[in-house]
């Protein structure tokens, strides 16, 4: 399981079987090994921090899944993935101060002032930024990133009939778009590091009167990043087998099976955010 995904067994960065200090130990060798080279710009250090189970209240964000930062006004350290990703964070900018350190979000968080859980796709969620925010001793080298998808993914409980634009655009900005204009000492550059949709269906990228369903989601959060041109992006995926199984076709696949063509749909979709800036 280590390195394959998301730690399916713990939610967190490690497990039993793969201790923090390997996690640890594991960058450390990267970024001494391939300090000097110029493509290794940025470490992404754990992908998709989440609760398991599928059970989301107060107990489960507590026993079942990564924190960030304080709970109830107590820190715990083996818990809190802010934590760990500040700490080793800083370790990797002791080897290569030009490493780009990015660091996702959680699942769920619980406001400690608003006295609200806030759900979210995994690592998704950087609400906690806001009291507990990553201080790396070069600030300048923070990334924070999170991942999208829609509810042919996940259907969340955010999707239903009466869903609007607006609707998912106030989600958006409560989860992590408010970072873009937060007081400086808590900002960073936002990176999606993951988004995307089906690529077999015209409905998969637009889809105006069915706000519960694929096609609305991914134009609405095309819309989105439309209007905060700053959040950086990539689309999941380029690759069509996996992410599984290797011989499992990906459908969200730019490419086609036999890697010879790509699906135009794709590129359709994602149209208002491959313009030139004035074009």
């Amino acid at each position: 399981e280590p390195g394959f995904g998301p730690e399916i067994l713990t939610g967190l960065w490690y497990t039993n079987q793969y201790p923090e200090s390997a996690w640890q130990a594991d960058w450390i060798r990267l970024a001494t090994r391939f300090r000097h080279d110029s493509a290794f710009v940025g470490a992404d250090l754990r992908n998709e921090p989440h609760i398991t189970g599928s059970v989301f209240d107060m107990k489960s964000y507590f026993k079942l899944g990564p924190l960030w930062g304080a709970f109830n006004n107590v820190y715990y350290h083996d818990r809190d993935w802010h934590y760990a990703a500040q700490t080793l964070g800083n370790e990797l900018l002791k080897i290569n101060p030009n490493l780009l350190i990015v660091v996702e979000g959680v699942q769920m968080y619980y406001d400690p002032f608003m006295k609200s859980l806030t759900g979210a796709l995994w690592g998704s969620n950087l609400i906690g930024v806001q009291y507990d925010p990553i201080v790396l001793d070069r600030p300048s080298q923070l990334v924070y990133s999170v991942h999208e998808y829609g509810p042919k993914m996940w259907p969340g409980d955010w999707f239903n009939a009466g869903t609007s634009y607006q609707q998912l655009s106030d989600r958006w900005t409560n989860l992590w778009g408010y970072l873009l204009t937060a007081p400086k000492f808590m900002q960073a550059p936002i990176l999606v590091g993951e988004f995307g949709t089906c690529d077999d269906w015209y409905v998969c990228v637009h889809d105006p009167t069915h706000p519960a369903r694929q096609g609305f989601w991914f134009q609405s959060f095309v819309r989105y990043m439309q209007s905060h041109p700053q959040v950086g992006w990539a689309y999941w995926a380029l690759n069509p087998d996996g992410p599984f199984q290797p011989d499992q076709r990906d459908y969200y696949s730019l490419m086609t099976y036999d890697w010879h063509h790509y699906y135009p749909l794709i590129p359709y979709g994602l149209a208002p955010l491959l313009k030139e800036p004035n074009g």
